[in-house]
């Protein structure tokens, strides 16, 4: 009696390796794994063109820095760090993504004029800093237009680190979002700047969710004026969008920023022992501290192949 219904019984399937095949293929529209589309009835056998490239960005780390509207020192923050990075003897290339306002141009001395050599460099007390636009003639364009990737794997090519300065409304900055690393949000220690740096967290987590987001506060009286906001702008987001901010500290008021600007020269270099100084460069540690986790790709630097190092 076992015997015959074991005889009479459909055999069973294992399903294994099938069912990921399945539910591949249902899940995300694609072929089986292992299959090959068949070919067109018209297709040449011998037709030997290579299909369409896709477009990889190239191993850097990619770090927005932007601000919240009314917010003030965005540029100069993505010009000093970029500088003190270089200085450690890293690639670095410093890209303008702000078609709303295009001050890193002008804050850097760079023309924005390329030569035969390379791109477009900065002034020579930025140590001739590689400078690239990724918005043609002040128009920034579509949140899903290539030309803003184009530019910024063009800027990757020979740097380890890509600064990017950009605008918290503008379409571009949606395009360097997408593949930035680590985003900067600047702020300052009032309930206008709060605000409006909230939104631009809020724009950002709506864009682009999960991307790594961090916090500076500008023009921070003291230390514990500059943890406080850190501390409020931290929690609301923490509470009604459900993640978490990074602080990368602060920078404190202080005349030799203001200085600096106005001679169009680096901080670090004209004022190394201010307290901006001491600032920026607590900040360029804890992006060097953190880079294994901001950086889903990076590539190996040698610092004798820079320009700008310690010592030279």
């Amino acid at each position: 009696m076992g015997e015959a219904k074991k005889d009479n019984a459909r055999p069973r399937r294992k399903l294994g390796r099938g069912l990921s095949d399945v539910s591949h293929v249902f899940l995300s529209g694609a072929e089986p794994r292992g299959s090959k589309p068949e070919p067109p009835e018209d297709a040449d056998p011998f037709d030997e063109t290579p299909p369409e490239p896709r477009l990889w960005l190239p191993d850097a780390t990619y770090i927005s820095i932007t601000s919240g509207e009314g917010v003030r020192g965005k540029t100069t923050l993505s010009a000093n760090l970029a500088f003190s990075l270089r200085s450690r003897g890293y690639r670095v290339t410093l890209v303008n993504a702000d078609s709303d306002q295009p001050d890193v141009l002008a804050l850097t001395g760079c023309s924005g004029e390329g030569g035969p050599d390379g791109p477009p460099a900065a002034d020579e007390a930025f140590g001739r800093l590689p400078v690239a636009t990724v918005f043609d003639g002040g128009r920034s364009p579509g949140v899903s237009g290539p030309d803003v990737t184009e530019s910024l794997a063009a800027a990757g090519r020979e740097s380890r680190f890509v600064i990017c300065d950009t605008s918290p409304l503008a379409d571009t900055s949606y395009g360097v979002w997408r593949v930035a690393d680590l985003v900067i949000v600047l702020t300052e220690p009032c309930v206008e700047s709060m605000r409006s740096s909230y939104v631009v967290v809020k724009r950002l987590h709506a864009a682009v969710p999960g991307t790594r987001v961090g916090v500076v506060v500008n023009l921070a009286a003291g230390h514990a004026e500059g943890e406080q906001c850190f501390r409020k702008i931290s929690a609301v987001s923490r509470d009604f969008l459900k993640i978490n901010l990074r602080n990368y500290g602060i920078i404190m008021r202080d005349q030799a920023a203001v200085e600096a600007g106005e001679r169009k020269v680096p901080l670090l270099g004209a004022f190394p022992g201010s307290k901006a100084s001491e600032c920026v460069e607590s900040i360029t540690r804890l992006v060097l501290m953190d880079e294994t986790a901001i950086a889903r790709r990076r590539t190996e630097v040698r610092p004798e192949e820079c320009a700008l190092r310690r010592g030279a």
